[in-house]
């Protein structure tokens, strides 16, 4: 029992540190996310602006989903790589990584759709509240972060089936997903305070505009191997 509150209390100061590394690039990352709600409810030309995005968002459903997390998860990041002269993942590997980014698109998008479901529409604190412990809570440390992390796993293994079991055992949970779910709590709370007082159709937008600032700037920033890259999981 000691030994397993070490590995944890070992993996939140990883998470901790990593979070404090990269403080910059999380304030500035924080303070577009809320610049942006903030503009729309006070700033009257940007509600043009928001009203082409939602129609835009709307249009394109659960396949513009997929595509705006390829983009963001998985081109994003090569384009920046290939501009800083950082070493790139293989066209196949940067193809998984995107796949894996575009499913979770369409994920964190029904999940989104949900949450206006069970919690309705209203950006009241209590509403906002409510669909930030889910978020936080609930789907993001037991089913988004370990499924991307798992799957990038997987890839480190070389796909091998009998590897699928120990990829969500709870000491890979332990050792590589709860220190990355506590760079999400960090980086992520603040700016889902922010999306979810958003109309419904604007908060997968937003998300997708942080999460691709967030590829970006882990790229410029980060020294690590791409398949251990902290994954921000929304």
């Amino acid at each position: 029992m000691a030994n397993e509150g070490g590995a944890i209390r070992r993996a939140f100061r990883e998470g901790a540190a990593a979070a404090a590394k990269n403080l910059p690039a999380i304030l500035l990352i924080q303070a577009l996310a809320i610049a942006v709600a903030v503009a729309y409810f006070v700033w009257p030309p940007m509600r043009p602006i928001a009203d082409k995005v939602m129609a835009v968002k709307l249009a394109a459903g659960l396949g513009g989903a997929f595509v705006a997390g390829f983009v963001a998860g998985g081109v994003l990041p090569e384009i920046a790589k290939l501009l800083t002269g950082r070493p790139r993942l293989s066209p196949a590997d940067a193809l998984f990584v995107g796949l894996v980014y575009g499913v979770l698109g369409v994920v964190v998008d029904v999940f989104y759709t949900m949450q206006g479901v069970w919690f309705g529409h209203s950006n009241d604190l209590l509403t906002v509240a409510k669909k930030l412990a889910v978020d936080m809570g609930v789907f993001a440390p037991l089913l988004f972060v370990p499924l991307s992390v798992g799957a990038l796993l997987w890839k480190e293994s070389g796909f091998r089936t009998a590897q699928l079991r120990g990829l969500f055992s709870w000491k890979v949970y332990r050792d590589r997903v709860f220190s990355i779910q506590v760079m999400n709590w960090l980086v992520w709370v603040p700016v889902l305070s922010a999306l979810y007082t958003l109309p419904l159709p604007l908060q997968f937008p937003l998300a997708m505009l942080v999460e691709a600032c967030w590829s970006l700037l882990m790229v410029v920033m980060a020294n690590t191997e791409p398949s251990k890259s902290p994954i921000v999981s929304v």
